[in-house]
């Protein structure tokens, strides 16, 4: 588990961010490698890719979910961390013309279309 770690904060480290955030164009190659790994094709640090892709969302998910009392607005009391993953992924594969913004921005958007009253 240590060396695992070690590689995902390695390869962390070792990824360039522009100002710090990520955008939709880096969630989405990095997702778009983790589900192909996912899918059982050899990628290239495929479990670190899923790894970052899943946590980036549903890290975003829980931060948007909890402020501006959105909680009472979006209805996600029995999704799973992987609807939400596919939810994201889906809305970035469907707005390429959007995926220069913040993937912060894009995660919401889409959790937000899914699960939310308007």
């Amino acid at each position: 588990m240590k060396g695992m770690l070690a590689v995902v904060l390695s390869h962390a480290i070792a990824t360039p961010a522009s100002a710090g955030f990520m955008d939709g164009n880096d969630l989405y190659e990095v997702c778009k490698e983790a589900k192909r790994w996912e899918d059982g094709v050899d990628v290239k640090y495929g479990p670190q890719k899923s790894a970052r892709c899943l946590g980036y969302i549903i890290g975003v998910a829980d931060t948007f979910l909890l402020s501006g009392n959105r909680i009472d607005q979006c209805d996600t009391d029995n999704t799973k961390a992987g609807q939400i993953e596919d939810v994201a992924f889906k809305y970035l594969v469907e707005h390429p013309d959007q995926r220069q913004r913040s993937a912060s921005l894009l995660v919401s958007l889409a959790i937000n279309a899914a699960f939310c009253e308007n």
